[in-house]
């Protein structure tokens, strides 16, 4: 068993003429049960009173890992944690739209469409991801894009697939 190699860390400004908003992470690694584990640690510091004006409606995806591996690596469902955390710190309910596709070896459910204006459904999915199942990222990732292909309006379209990478590929 090898030490492990001291946190690296590393600051990632995001407005070269604005201190902050800033992007923190440290990284390490150490040795269990006889496998290499990489830990990514991030923090985000706001940038505090800054306005942001975007002058483009959001589409997004938030594609869920609900395999069976979460159960373990996610017990506390912070994925669908920072996912609701989008949609009520980012997402504006009159112009911006949401979906969300719970996915492990085949897709659990998926919105029908984009929801938009009440996100109230929307946050509703994404506490009713379970943690059963394999994982086959391919499903989740074919599913979110059919979402987005079907949005017709002028739009970012994102994707936000949170999974912990276990899995057959």
């Amino acid at each position: 068993n090898e030490a492990p190699a001291a946190p690296v860390l590393n600051t990632i400004i995001l407005d070269e003429f604005a201190p902050t908003p800033l992007i923190t992470y440290s990284t390490s690694e150490e040795c269990v049960d006889g496998e290499r584990v990489f830990m990514v640690d991030v923090e985000v510091q706001g940038a505090g009173g800054v306005e942001v004006t975007r002058n483009v409606a959001i589409d997004v995806v938030f594609a869920l890992d609900s395999s069976g591996s979460m159960y373990i690596n996610d017990p506390s469902g912070i994925r669908k944690q920072a996912s609701i955390n989008v949609v009520n710190n980012v997402l504006n309910p009159s112009v911006d739209r949401g979906a969300v596709v719970s996915w492990d070896d085949f897709v659990d459910f998926s919105s029908d469409d984009l929801i938009g204006k009440d996100f109230d459904p929307l946050k509703s999915q994404i506490n009713s991801v379970d943690d059963f199942g394999g994982t086959d990222m391919d499903v989740g990732l074919a599913e979110s894009v059919g979402l987005l292909d079907g949005a017709a309006r002028t739009s970012a379209k994102i994707i936000i697939f949170l999974t912990d990478g276990e899995g057959y590929y």
